[in-house]
């Protein structure tokens, strides 16, 4: 069983596939790996150095 699915199993009882969806979008996770990383990016460097 791979962690994708194992999570889906635990969380399929506390959230619907809407929220789940949701949350994904909220943390930027249904973008490409290069979109995520520079959100993250974003986030962690300061505006002003």
């Amino acid at each position: 069983m791979s962690p994708i699915t194992l999570r889906k199993c635990l969380l399929q009882d506390m959230m619907t596939q809407e929220e789940m969806d949701q949350m994904r979008a909220n943390l930027s996770l249904d973008r490409p790996v290069y979109e995520q990383y520079l959100v993250w990016m974003k986030n962690i460097v300061p505006e002003r150095i």
